[in-house]
């Protein structure tokens, strides 16, 4: 797994790419907007969440960073759509393979 700090990075690029605001990922999410800032910054986030962002996003670089061999990595990102299923089920399928 890489750096917090890497990682942070590579959310800040792919909010910039993608437009899409802190306040937005914190309701997604859900979290206080103030935690999003955080991981930004280079915090620590749990695979779910890091999970979740890198399906929001649609990027394989995020996921990539994070961890090539974990669930995250057979996170499939070519869906056009969220899953009808909320995040969190959608998450657990993901992890649970």
């Amino acid at each position: 797994m890489a750096t917090c700090a890497t990682i942070g990075e590579v959310i800040k690029e792919c909010q910039a790419e993608t437009g899409i605001s802190v306040n937005t990922l914190a309701e997604v999410i859900p979290a206080d907007p103030r935690t999003i800032k955080r991981y930004r910054a280079g915090k620590c986030l749990s695979p779910e969440t890091a999970a979740i962002l890198a399906g929001i996003f649609k990027s394989k670089k995020l996921k990539e960073t994070y961890c090539g061999e974990c669930p995250l990595s057979k996170l499939n990102l070519k869906r056009k759509t969220l899953p009808e299923q909320s995040l969190r089920k959608f998450v657990n399928q993901i992890i649970s393979r």
